[in-house]
């Protein structure tokens, strides 16, 4: 399998995470788990090798991507069994969050990764990442699987993160949690492309997707009009996670962004 080191850096990303060593533990048991799986190794493999030209320039890989598959497996295994859910079912959570982005290989999604403001062609490509991901995992026997994961993920590709999302109880728990976390990773993620405090101060007014602080993407995300329809229990399992209190209404000094 890859070399371990992205676990301990994926992990320690999550600098607010108050999770006990057993619960580390156990992410990590079934993080190598994982990654001992044919699927799981050919997929990251792919999204850490990979040659490909972007404007005239030739570049190795996709780490955004593959980091952001990898923290959204353990972040989701962590509320998983803090939920009580079964050892099987993590596993399959576990296994499922680190493919569910596989659409991204496909080249033409692939070259717009990390550009800030697409047009609604574009937009419309990147969003089809989800489904066109179900290509690279439905010949294996874990299609079953990725395919209920990955159609949970593909429901709240509209923006902003979880806008819409007719989440109506025949989503199962593990499908909730991964379309959660993603989103919440994704929201929180600090990458090149974001957009900073400081930019926005100069600018007065996002030009590129900002960074939130935890709390107000979860605050975002249980909005009841634009945020994610799941189970309660998933939003009060994260916030025990990050130490947070998303349940109360954002106030004028709260810090929105990082």
């Amino acid at each position: 399998p890859l070399e371990y080191e992205p676990f301990a850096l994926a992990s320690t990303l999550f600098e607010n995470v108050h999770a006990s060593h057993e619960e580390w533990q156990n992410a990590l048991r079934l993080y190598v788990r994982a990654s001992f799986m044919p699927q799981v190794q050919a997929i990251e493999r792919a999204f850490a090798h990979t040659v490909y030209e972007k404007d005239g320039e030739k570049i190795v890989g996709d780490y955004n991507t593959l980091v952001h598959m990898q923290r959204v497996s353990i972040m989701a295994v962590l509320a998983a069994n803090r939920m009580y859910h079964s050892e099987s079912e993590q596993l399959l959570l576990m296994t499922g969050s680190r493919m569910h982005d596989a659409g991204k290989l496909v080249p033409e999604i692939r070259l717009l990764s990390g550009v800030p403001n697409l047009s609604d062609e574009q937009r419309t490509l990147m969003d089809s990442h989800a489904a066109r991901g179900l290509e690279f995992t439905a010949v294996t026997s874990l299609g079953p699987i990725v395919q209920g994961l990955a159609g949970c993920h593909h429901m709240y590709q509209a923006r902003p993160y979880g806008a819409n999302l007719p989440m109506d109880g025949r989503r199962t728990d593990m499908e909730q949690i991964l379309a959660t976390v993603d989103a919440l990773e994704a929201m929180t993620a600090v990458r090149e492309y974001r957009q900073n405090e400081q930019e926005l101060a100069a600018t007065g007014a996002p030009v590129r997707p900002p960074c939130y602080t935890p709390l107000a993407a979860m605050q975002k995300l249980r909005d009841p009009t634009t945020g994610l329809r799941v189970s309660p229990m998933i939003f009060h399992t994260l916030d025990e996670l990050l130490n947070i209190d998303s349940s109360i209404p954002p106030t004028a000094s709260q810090q929105t962004y990082q």
